[in-house]
């Protein structure tokens, strides 16, 4: 929001300027970076190689191989875009700015509409305060609530794209969302279990829904997610290739794991002043910017947004 970002700048005087080299300030705002580019160089693009394998294969791989694909590009879509946003929440704390913390630990949700709390906190924020309360939110009954919610996730798949799978994204999170408020959210919040395997379905889905923008392509992905037959394909055992493929990338998936979850950031926090920390902290450096020079590098997913 301007007034958070706006009231920070009015605040730097001469004075302050002199303290943006505090060197708590700078380090917080160099190890913010460096575990971006951590997680974008090493881990989501790893994560887009097995995506793009399966995806140039798609219609003769098993289910089980495109329910991999599908949890690996949730992780690289998460890597990817929080990666981003710890960038540059790292240059601002050079510059002596805290900036908004843009996603917490999403894939900890356990529903719907936590996961929006979660994710993409700003964006959330701005639809919320400046479409769906304006409209009117949910004061003014329940019918009034279905249509802002419609009008807000109309606007939200618009945002990333004129794509028909953008709005079908955004139209697929309304029904979830509407059917949530209406008759699940209390049972989701007392069943832990029961809404992480929730979670665990839905959000791979969307994922798949947002990624492919050619409709017939995205219906046979669907398709192939949901173990149901694809016309035109080749009917052959694809098994081997899961397995294949899973004793190959079985460590990424561990580590793509670990990094959707609190952990790095806490045992960064316990361990920092320690040599083991520092020299772990100086490989990551040194394989960051060995990906960049090799040029192995790709743009950030949401540089098309």
């Amino acid at each position: 929001r301007g007034d958070h970002f706006l009231g920070q700048l009015r605040e730097i005087t001469e004075k302050k300027r002199r303290e943006l080299l505090n060197y708590d300030r700078v380090m917080q705002g160099l190890i913010a970076m460096l575990l971006g580019y951590g997680m974008k160089l090493i881990v989501a693009q790893r994560a887009e190689i097995l995506v793009n394998q399966v995806y140039s294969m798609y219609q003769d791989a098993n289910s089980f191989t495109m329910l991999m694909a599908a949890f690996f590009y949730a992780v690289q879509i998460y890597c990817d875009f929080a990666s981003y946003s710890m960038i540059a929440v790292g240059v601002g704390r050079l510059f002596g700015f805290e900036l908004v913390q843009n996603f917490k630990q999403p894939y900890f949700a356990k529903n719907l509409t936590d996961f929006w709390r979660r994710w993409h906190i700003t964006l959330s924020r701005w639809f919320r305060e400046y479409v769906y309360i304006p409209l009117g939110g949910n004061r003014k009954g329940q019918k009034r609530m279905i249509l802002n919610t419609f009008i807000v996730w109309l606007l939200t798949g618009l945002w990333h794209g004129a794509d028909w799978n953008f709005i079908i994204w955004g139209m697929f999170f309304f029904v979830l969302l509407t059917v949530e408020k209406l008759f699940l959210l209390d049972k989701l919040e007392r069943h832990a279990i029961l809404s992480h395997i929730y979670m665990l379905i839905v959000i791979p889905v969307s994922w798949t829904i947002f990624n492919i923008s050619d409709l017939p392509t995205l219906g046979n992905y669907i398709k192939r997610l949901f173990f149901l037959p694809v016309k035109g394909s080749v009917k052959i055992d694809t098994f081997p290739k899961f397995l294949e493929l899973f004793g190959t990338y079985w460590w990424l998936l561990a580590i793509c794991a670990i990094c959707c979850t609190p952990i790095p950031i806490r045992l960064l926090k316990r361990f920092y002043k320690t040599w083991v920390c520092k020299i772990l902290m100086l490989a990551l450096f040194w394989l960051s910017v060995y990906q960049i020079a090799s040029g192995a590098n790709n743009p950030f997913l949401y540089f098309r947004f």
